[in-house]
């Protein structure tokens, strides 16, 4: 079967996956309705007729399948129920409150995305029985929503939310929200809330300020947060939606693919290198500018990303360019040399005749009809696969990075979690989608 859709991963599907009681469909397809448990409720009632109408969300005792009840029912089961079945309960990952959690994200279809809906169990949630709605908080704690939705190839490979206050253990829900159908792909994380309460959190940046305004873009400015807590990156928010995030080390963003004549509002955060992260600073409303007639040229292609990697190619997708006038092509550079130009409508590529275990570098630019060429989108760096062995084999007792590649049993792994190998039950092969993906 083609393999479609997409999936967080640390969640319960990717721990069934990785012990082979669910197929790599199964992990991509946890797809139900998009209004849970209504429109009203989902926060998805007052959006343009642009969005596909949604069907009701996944029934009681079905929710973490998206309401599937074949091979993907087992992510529905109780600690209880999956100890009887297979030996073995759900993981828990350790947090705590007010914790920026992060998610990593894998697509393997193109979608225009609403954005996320986030819900937790509520205190006291009857764990012996499986997930019913009237055991989660009434409402989402949190709505990523965009505005307008994002176009196909630009969803985010890492989203963040800050964790309520909870101690004990709870259930994540994230609700993936489809803005083209009428469905949403429902992922579970098991959390255990660490006791002692909040961990510090960093001060707000402070004198958040418009540098730059133009028709179709905004350049902000902000200054550091006082405090002792070291900063990591900050997070830019406009109408309430992320829209960005810079590392610590600067202190401007420029925010593009907006409408003239239009007010927008911005807010920014703070997040420490323990993943906290502060309140928001004081908001600004700013206004751009007037549409002069004076041609722009189109915003850069935005979240350049891999699609996936071989010994010999790479395949790339990105966000589409938007502009004064309709983007003719996108240019497609390696090494800083351009390698292929493809027509507008078309957002992916893939680079082939490539060197085994070789980084290249890659960068988009935009052309519009009438000539005008866009700044280069983001960077990306990707190195193609070695054959299996050629990365230094798996040691017991190794503390592995973020990344960092090794063999094992004929394979080769790329390093999920960052972690010292204390245990031979952590090796790669035992540990597949938890903290070692296959490359």
């Amino acid at each position: 079967m083609e393999v479609r859709h997409g999936h967080a991963y640390g969640t319960r599907g990717t721990f069934a996956m990785q012990h082979r009681w669910l197929l790599e469909w199964h992990l991509m397809e946890f797809e139900g309705g998009k209004y849970f448990p209504d429109a009203v409720t989902a926060g998805l009632d007052s959006y343009p007729p642009e969005d596909a109408v949604g069907i009701p969300g996944p029934p009681d005792n079905y929710i973490n399948s998206g309401g599937h009840t074949d091979e993907r029912n087992i992510v529905n089961y109780t600690n209880a129920e999956l100890q009887a079945a297979k030996g073995k309960t759900w993981p828990k990952v350790k947090v705590s409150s007010r914790q920026s959690f992060v998610m990593t994200w894998r697509y393997k279809a193109p979608h225009k995305m609403r954005g996320y809906n986030y819900w937790i169990t509520k205190d006291g949630w009857d764990q012996t029985k499986r997930l019913r709605f009237d055991q989660l908080e009434p409402v989402p704690f949190c709505k990523q929503h965009y505005t307008p939705p994002l176009p196909v190839g630009a969803a985010p490979l890492e989203t963040s939310v800050i964790l309520p206050q909870k101690t004990g253990y709870h259930l994540l829900i994230v609700a993936w929200i489809i803005s083209d159908t009428n469905k949403a792909f429902y992922q579970t994380f098991d959390l255990e809330f660490e006791s002692g309460g909040e961990l510090p959190a960093p001060g707000a940046p402070t004198n958040l300020r418009a540098v730059e305004v133009q028709k179709r873009s905004v350049t902000l400015g902000w200054d550091h947060p006082g405090g002792r807590e070291p900063i990591a990156k900050y997070k830019i928010y406009r109408d309430g939606v992320k829209v960005g995030e810079v590392d610590a080390s600067h202190q401007s963003h420029t925010d593009t693919g907006l409408q003239p004549s239009s007010r927008y509002s911005y807010f920014i955060s703070a997040v420490s290198y323990n993943g906290h992260e502060s309140l928001p600073s004081a908001a600004i409303e700013v206004q751009t500018l007037n549409d002069d007639g004076i041609d722009e040229p189109p915003s850069s292609p935005s979240s350049l990303h891999s699609m996936g990697v071989t010994e010999s190619s790479v395949s790339l997708m990105w966000g589409a360019s938007t502009g004064d006038n309709p983007i003719a092509s996108y240019h497609v550079y390696r090494d800083g040399v351009k390698i292929e130009e493809v027509p507008g409508g078309q957002t992916t590529y893939v680079d082939t005749g490539l060197r085994p275990d070789t980084t290249y570098h890659y960068y988009i630019i935009a052309k519009d009809s009438k000539g005008l060429t866009s700044s280069p989108s983001n960077g990306l760096p990707i190195k193609t696969e070695a054959g299996a062995g050629d990365y230094p084999a798996w040691a017991l007792g190794a503390t592995y990075a973020k990344d960092a590649r090794v063999s094992y049993n004929g394979k080769n792994y790329s390093c999920f979690q960052p972690h010292t190998a204390h245990v031979f039950d952590w090796n790669p092969e035992a540990t597949d989608e938890i903290l070692w993906k296959t490359v």
